[in-house]
């Protein structure tokens, strides 16, 4: 490899070899490789997200069948991009992915978006500064608890009520 164009073959490497770890039926694996050391790469990036999409949105997996929830994850680690590298946004991500980008599928339960926001908000809710430590924020005052949540957090509870209560 010429030292001029390393650069430039390094992002090569690293653009097929991303590529293939999102979507191996349709990326070849980059030359070189041998497919046992990049089954170990496919599975424990795959193997994270649906670990992860299915620790945060729990009662969404329930209602699919574990083929089916493999497949929705596969389909999200497939074909979305996520626009941030921050690990706990992948819920924003996916929940992007749900209402934006995904076509419904016959399976899928009518409430779904629903659903897959109000978790998304719980762990919004669990991971906003102001409200993780909720127990720390409570104040009594003559036997009344006055609760103080953040303003962001009061907004984003305020446009999902209005949203879905009403449904």
């Amino acid at each position: 490899m010429n030292s001029d164009n390393a650069p430039e073959a390094l992002a090569k490497l690293q653009t097929n070899f991303a590529g293939h770890i999102r979507d191996p039926d349709s990326v070849p694996a980059p030359d070189g490789i041998e497919d046992r050391r990049m089954a170990i790469y496919r599975d424990l990036f795959f193997n994270n997200i649906v670990t992860f999409l299915s620790s945060n949105f729990p009662v969404l997996k329930t209602l699919y069948s574990d083929d089916d929830w493999r497949s929705l994850c596969r389909e999200f680690f497939t074909s979305y991009r996520c626009h941030t590298p921050l690990f706990p946004e992948i819920p924003r991500e996916f929940l992007k992915y749900l209402q934006d980008h995904r076509q419904d599928h016959q399976d899928d339960p009518p409430f779904m978006l629903e659903l897959a926001h109000y978790e998304w908000v719980e762990l919004a809710l669990s991971l906003d500064e102001a409200v993780s430590g909720l127990t720390k924020m409570i104040e009594t005052e003559g036997g009344h608890i006055h609760l103080h949540i953040h303003e962001h957090t009061h907004d984003e509870i305020g446009e999902w009520r209005s949203k879905y209560e009403h449904h």
